[in-house]
Parts: C-alpha cells; sequence; structure tokens
C-alpha cells in the first residue's frame, strides 16, 4: 500500500505506526463505560478519520486510563484544540510531518 512505510510488522500494522500523514494523540479518560466511544465520536465528528484505537484496562496514577489513537484529518492542529475546549487533556500529541 503506497500509504504504509515498507517493511512494518504486524504489530506496527495494527497499531497504526507505518501510517503516514497521521496524527497519534494519547488521552486521560475516565474509567466509565461509552467514554471511549464519546472521544471517538468527538474526532469523527469533527472530521477526523480514526485508524486505530488502542486503550489498555490499566489506570494511570491520575485514576484515568489512557486512549492512544491515530488519526488522519486536514488540520488535525484544529482538531485537537477543539478536543481539548470539551475538556479531553492529550496527555501526548505528535502531528504528521509536513513534506
Amino acid at each position: 500500500m503506497a500509504d504504509k512505510l515498507p517493511d512494518s510488522d504486524f504489530l506496527l500494522d495494527i497499531t497504526g505506526c507505518g501510517l503516514r500523514d497521521s496524527t497519534r494523540i494519547a488521552v486521560h479518560l475516565p474509567d466509565e463505560i461509552g467514554a471511549l466511544g464519546r472521544l471517538m465520536d468527538r474526532v469523527n465528528d469533527f472530521g477526523g478519520y480514526i485508524a486505530t484505537v488502542v486503550s489498555p484496562l490499566s489506570i494511570d496514577e491520575t485514576g484515568n486510563r489512557v486512549a492512544i489513537i491515530r488519526y488522519r484529518s486536514s488540520n488535525p492542529e484544529s482538531l485537537d484544540d477543539h478536543l481539548r475546549g470539551l475538556g479531553y487533556d492529550l496527555v501526548t500529541e505528535e502531528l504528521p510531518t509536513r513534506h
């Protein structure tokens, strides 16, 4: 596939590590039913296309889960700002490299 890095392996493929032009965010979420689904809806509602989601059930030192989402968007900076405006705590943000 043209959007993949060469020689990627299965684990990299299923976590989206080889995707180009994608944004990766890690977000704190409350440990409750529906929290992950609501976050994914917010990304989609703002025009994001979700490629991968990883969210272990373990709780971190803040008492929250962490969801790692990789998505594509024509304006990822605005989408991330939108999520922050909705009250989401973005732990990390890796924007796509522009060529």
